[in-house]
């Protein structure tokens, strides 16, 4: 089986809050998510965890997937 690996950088700006209710503060933050598929298509969605509130994301590959 391939496995396909991304690592998503979400920056929230300073005094910015996700609809999950996180605020990020007078600095902002910056959220490193990093997971992997296994024999990933084009459009991948899936739910993470961030500060016990559950978030989607949806990759869409815009070029050919690497073998």
């Amino acid at each position: 089986a391939r496995t396909s690996t991304v690592h998503v950088r979400m920056k929230v700006p300073p005094q910015g809050q996700l609809v999950t209710g996180y605020a990020a503060g007078p600095d902002g933050a910056v959220i490193d998510i990093s997971g992997s598929f296994e024999d990933a298509d084009p459009d991948v969605t899936a739910i993470v965890d961030i500060q016990g509130q559950p978030v989607v994301i949806r990759l869409s590959y815009l070029g050919p997937l690497p073998n």
